[in-house]
């Protein structure tokens, strides 16, 4: 009976050898935690450039994704590629689990034999690394605050001027700034006053390509008409819809960590939303140096 525990135990051991050193897709697997939406998570991984932050050149290639839940890097350093496969799973409104598979795609069987001996600089320096965008993730965090107020309406509008833009997400704020000079220069030259706070009216957002079509707006007085202009347009009767709604605080460049926020929170409370934003600005960035004093609404509409 003893020898065949024995047996029956290093018959145990023995596949799970030839599981580990043959079998097995990646040679490690990092798991952490994080306190925000798997959107801010994805928009951080996808904006890595290298493994380590003091090369200028830039070595890792996204090969594959799938917005918010998984992304496929390789990593070329020297004679070696490596692959990072890394999965998001929110586990609650704000709080999302991380788990980054690494594989050394050209020495891989060395890799494991090097890790059972426990000599593997290949797993130290890919936990490094994935401690690195941790820290580098936590202090992002504290750039900014989200809070979800849920349900709501979005406010209604009579009139509106506005320019229309295309952007990927991290370039939003620069259109911004590029465009509010259209706008002031059409208020002062036709004498027309603005009467409430900017805004930008997403039309589409595709969360996969990481890019926007929208308007940037500034609410004017109700006239019966208004001057033509080749670049900056009129909308009227922007009505009041159903939302889910988050307060954003935080430089305005970071506001789409409230969509994501809103996207997760819609996901989990099994809420139907159109992919399209309104956010309004109530704060000039040029008077207020403390980026956290920056207020923006944020809605989401709830679809019919």
């Amino acid at each position: 009976m003893k020898k065949k525990l024995i047996l029956t135990f290093l018959s145990l051991i023995i596949l799970s050898l030839i599981w580990f050193l043959f079998f097995k897709k990646y040679d490690y697997q990092i798991n952490f935690s994080t306190k925000t939406s798997p959107g801010t998570v994805y928009s951080r991984i996808t904006q890595l450039e290298s493994w380590n932050t003091t090369k200028l050149e830039k070595t890792i290639k996204i090969v594959h994704s799938n917005a918010f839940k998984t992304i496929d890097q390789h990593v070329q350093l020297k004679d070696s590629i490596y692959k990072l496969h890394w999965e998001l799973n929110p586990v609650n409104d704000s709080l999302t689990k991380v788990k980054v598979f690494v594989k050394d795609l050209n020495h891989s069987f060395k890799q494991r034999l090097l890790f059972l001996i426990g000599k593997s600089q290949f797993i130290n320096k890919s936990i490094l690394f994935v401690t690195d965008f941790n820290q580098a993730l936590n202090k992002h965090l504290k750039k900014f605050k989200v809070k979800i107020i849920g349900k709501s309406e979005r406010p209604a509008y009579k009139s509106i001027i506005y320019v229309s833009f295309n952007s990927t997400l991290p370039h939003k704020a620069e259109k911004m700034n590029q465009n509010i000079f259209y706008l002031m220069q059409y208020l002062a030259k036709n004498q027309i006053k603005k009467i409430g706070n900017p805004f930008v009216n997403v039309i589409h957002w595709d969360q996969q390509k990481n890019r926007i079509n929208a308007e940037f707006c500034f609410p004017i007085e109700n006239l019966s008409q208004y001057p033509n202009d080749s670049l900056v347009k009129i909308k009227r009767n922007l009505k009041a819809i159903p939302v889910l709604k988050a307060v954003f605080h935080g430089n305005y460049r970071y506001s789409d960590r409230a969509w994501f926020a809103l996207d997760n929170y819609a996901k989990n409370h099994n809420f139907k939303v159109e992919k399209s934003i309104l956010e309004i600005y109530y704060n000039d960035p040029h008077t207020d140096a403390n980026e956290l004093h920056w207020k923006a609404d944020v809605f989401m509409p709830l679809k019919n």
